[in-house]
C-alpha cells in the first residue's frame, strides 16, 4: 500500500510554505500563476489528494448522522487530558454530545507528532479541539492539515491565533484582566505585582487587558515570570515593608505557590496582602488575618458544553459563516463559598 502524501510533504517538495500550497488549494492568498502551477505538478507527481476532497461526500451530508466524534488534545503526550481544564472540557462536551446518543473519543497526537489513525483514515463524524499552541504557534502543517479534514470542527478555548475561519469557543480574557484590576485595593503605598507562568497568549490578553487599566490610572506595576518559587522572592521581601497585591492571569500551580507564599506571611503593622487570580479549578484558599482574596474560576465544563452545541449546530448548517463564541464572566457567573466565577 502506497503511503499517503500529506501537505507538508508537497509544500517541501514545491519549495514553498504550507500556507501557499493550501492557498492553491482554496483558490485564496498571494501567489503568482507560476508558483501555482508547479505547487499543481507536484500534487500530481506525488499522487496527492486533498482530505477535504476525500471526505466531501461525508461533509456536504447536512442530513447525515453524527454518530463518532473526536476530542482532540493536540499534544504528543496525555497529561493534558488529565488536568482539571482537559477534564472539565471532556466532561462538558461529552455531555451534550451523550444526550444524542453521540460517542466521544479523546485523541492526542502520536508520540512522532503525527495525527491519530482516527483523524487521518475518515473514521470520526466531526471535531473537537481543544486550542494549543502546538497547534496555532508550533506546527503550521497541523494546523493546514485540520483545516482540510472536510468534517465539522470546533476548537475549544480557542484565541485570536486561531485562524479567523473556524468555529471557536473563547474565554473573555480581556474581561478578566479588567475585572482583576478593579479588584486592586486602593491605597497609596499599594506595591503591585503580576505573576506571569508563561507567554500563554489568552494569558497574555488578560495581563495586558489589566496594565491598560493601571496605566490609565497612572498605577504602576511589577512583572515576575515564574519559573520556580525563588522567582517569588521580591513579593516576599516587598510583603514584610508594605502592602502587596499580587495577580496571577492563570495557571492554578502558579496560583496555589503565590497563595501559600501569602498565607505564610505573618502580619505586621504596615502591611497586608491582596491575591487576585484566574484559575481553572474550583478550589476554596483558606485567608489569614490581613488577607484578601478574589478569584475567577474559568469553568471547563460550561466550555465543553458550549463547544459540544456549536459542533450539533455546524453539522446541520455547513455552509454557514464561521462562529466565534466568547464566554463571558456573566454568562458563567455562579457562587460557591462565596468566589466569583466566569
Amino acid at each position: 500500500m502506497l503511503e499517503k502524501v500529506n501537505i507538508r510533504q508537497v509544500a517541501k517538495a514545491a519549495g514553498v510554505s504550507v500556507a501557499t500550497v493550501s492557498g492553491v488549494l482554496n483558490h485564496s492568498g498571494r501567489h503568482s500563476p507560476a508558483t501555482a502551477a508547479k505547487i499543481r505538478d507536484v500534487m500530481r507527481e506525488l499522487n496527492y489528494v486533498p482530505r477535504r476532497n476525500r471526505l466531501r461526500r461525508k461533509a456536504d451530508k447536512n442530513t447525515g448522522s453524527l454518530t463518532k466524534v473526536g476530542i482532540f488534545f493536540p499534544d504528543n503526550h496525555k497529561d493534558g487530558t488529565k488536568t482539571p481544564l482537559g477534564i472539565g472540557l471532556a466532561e462538558g462536551a461529552r455531555k451534550v454530545l451523550a444526550e444524542h446518543n453521540i460517542q466521544a473519543t479523546i485523541l492526542t497526537l502520536g508520540d512522532d507528532g503525527s495525527l491519530p489513525e482516527e483523524i487521518t483514515q475518515g473514521k470520526l463524524d466531526g471535531l473537537i479541539i481543544r486550542s494549543g499552541s502546538k497547534v496555532t504557534n508550533g506546527d503550521e502543517g497541523l494546523w493546514y492539515e485540520l483545516k482540510e479534514l472536510g468534517i465539522p470542527t470546533v476548537w475549544a478555548f480557542g484565541s485570536s491565533s486561531v485562524s479567523q475561519d473556524a468555529d471557536v469557543v473563547m474565554v473573555d480574557d480581556r474581561g478578566c484582566g479588567i475585572w482583576a484590576a478593579n479588584k486592586i485595593p486602593l491605597s497609596d503605598d499599594n506595591c503591585i505585582f503580576v505573576v506571569m507562568p508563561d507567554h500563554n497568549l489568552d494569558i497574555e490578553i488578560r495581563n495586558l487587558a489589566f496594565n491598560a487599566y493601571l496605566q490609565e490610572r497612572n498605577i504602576k506595576s511589577q512583572i515576575i515570570h515564574y519559573k520556580s518559587e525563588k522567582s517569588l522572592a521580591p513579593i516576599k521581601t516587598q510583603s514584610l515593608k508594605s502592602i502587596v497585591t499580587v495577580f496571577v492571569p492563570g495557571h492554578d500551580a502558579e496560583v496555589m505557590a503565590v497563595h501559600n507564599l501569602l498565607l505564610s506571611q505573618k502580619k505586621n503593622k504596615t502591611s497586608n496582602a491582596t491575591l487576585i487570580a484566574i484559575m481553572t479549578d474550583d478550589v476554596s484558599l483558606p485567608i489569614r488575618p490581613g488577607m484578601n482574596i478574589a478569584v475567577q474560576h474559568i469553568d471547563p465544563v460550561r466550555i465543553g458544553m458550549t463547544a459540544g452545541r456549536q459542533l450539533l449546530w455546524r453539522h446541520q448548517n455547513h455552509s454557514g459563516d464561521p462562529v466565534r463564541l466568547l464566554i463571558s464572566a456573566k454568562e458563567l457567573s455562579h457562587s460557591n463559598n462565596g468566589s466569583e466565577f466566569i
